[in-house]
Formats: structure tokens, C-alpha cells, sequence
């Protein structure tokens, strides 16, 4: 993380919480920006509460919420990343939160993560690619769209 960002705190937060809700809804707008309608995958709240999903909030050092990211099962051994974002992109909160992510799936028994990504959302794109994920053909039933990319990473080798 850049200089600038030492004092960000990233936690395991409820779901539920007004902090995460929030961040939720600027994600929604955001991928509708790049989606329209069909703005992500689907993504059901009640997914973040099993023993094998995680939802992360990341807060400056006033506590306010800059950025989130979790993950739910998608198959046997496989996590599928949901909701990453930053409110300040290029400040390397959205890669500590996917890091803090990969370590925590690995750690739940996780050998693969996948995302689905609007192939219009050029930074995000560039994003997963950067972070060593390669486009696979393994993702949801929204995968199907034209204008969606799936990409996987072996969690493996970050061990």
C-alpha cells in the first residue's frame, strides 16, 4: 500500500451493517455505470453469512468506510469474489483488500478464486490482470451475456 494509505484498517464487518449497505449501493451504481440493468452478478446478502464467505470493509484512520470485498462459495473449492471496491481507486486499497481476501479463502480450504467483470469496466480488467488472474471459462449463469469476462486464480501459489 502506498504511503498515503498507512493507516487503513481492513476488518470482517456483518453484512448488514450501515457501513457495508452502503458501500453495496456505490458498487450497484457503479457497475450499473458499465452494465446498465444486467450490472453484476447476481448477489444474494445472505451468501456473506456462511462459515465460508467473508465480507471485508476497509476504514481510514477516522474509521470511515473506503472500500469492501468478499467472497462466497461457487463450487467445491472455489470462492467467487464479490463486491470489490474502492472509493479511491489507484490508491492500493482495493489490492490489500483482495489480498487480505486470497489469504482468508485459502485459509477456509479455497484452491481457486474466480470474478466476473463487465468486459466494458476497463479498470477492473486491468485490475484482476495485474493481480495474476487469467480469463477462464468457469463462472454463473450471467456468464453467458455477451459483455461479461470471467477470470480465475489458483490460490496455490500464493501460499
Amino acid at each position: 500500500m502506498k504511503q498515503t494509505e498507512t493507516h487503513v484498517t481492513i476488518n470482517r464487518e456483518d453484512p448488514r451493517s450501515l457501513d457495508a449497505q452502503g458501500l453495496f449501493d456505490e458498487v450497484s451504481a457503479m457497475l450499473a455505470i458499465f452494465a446498465g440493468n444486467a450490472a453484476s452478478t447476481p448477489f444474494l446478502l445472505e451468501e456473506m453469512y456462511s462459515a465460508r464467505s467473508t465480507l471485508l470493509v476497509a476504514r481510514n484512520r477516522k474509521q470511515v468506510p473506503i472500500g469492501c470485498g468478499g467472497f462466497t462459495r461457487f463450487d467445491y473449492g472455489i470462492a467467487e469474489l464479490k463486491r470489490l471496491y474502492s472509493r479511491t481507486p489507484g490508491m492500493g486499497i482495493a489490492r490489500s483488500i483482495l489480498q487480505k481476501l486470497e489469504a482468508d479463502a485459502l485459509e477456509k480450504g479455497y484452491h481457486t478464486i474466480v470474478v466476473e467483470v463487465s468486459a466494458m469496466n476497463r479498470r477492473a480488467l486491468r485490475f484482476f490482470e495485474h493481480n495474476q488472474f487469467v480469463p477462464t471459462e468457469r463462472c454463473g449463469p450471467s456468464s453467458v451475456q455477451a459483455g461479461r469476462c470471467c477470470f480465475e486464480k489458483s490460490l496455490n501459489a500464493i501460499a
